[in-house]
């Protein structure tokens, strides 16, 4: 028999890790009786629809990205040519 193992115990012990990993993914323990009380999870369209942005704040947000993006660029930058000096 051709087999890839170099060793003889190695099939064994690979079979036997097989056979419990196979075994411990069922889970015949698990609680099917979760209750889901889904109007935690429920938006109705009137709060989407009902919804005033606040795109003073989203574009000082967009800002402020964008300019620490740009002092982190800076710095980097510095640092970078420092090193090479």
């Amino acid at each position: 028999m051709n087999s890839i193992f170099t060793h003889t115990e190695q099939q064994k012990i690979c079979s036997e890790v097989n056979k419990k990993h196979s075994t411990n993914m069922e889970m015949p323990e698990y609680n099917t009786d979760i209750i889901f009380d889904e109007n935690l999870y429920t938006i109705s369209w009137n709060d989407i629809e009902n919804t005033e942005i606040d795109y003073d704040n989203y574009l000082n947000e967009i800002e402020n990205f964008f300019r620490e993006d740009f002092e982190n660029d800076i710095l980097e930058e510095e640092i970078f040519s420092n090193k090479r000096l």
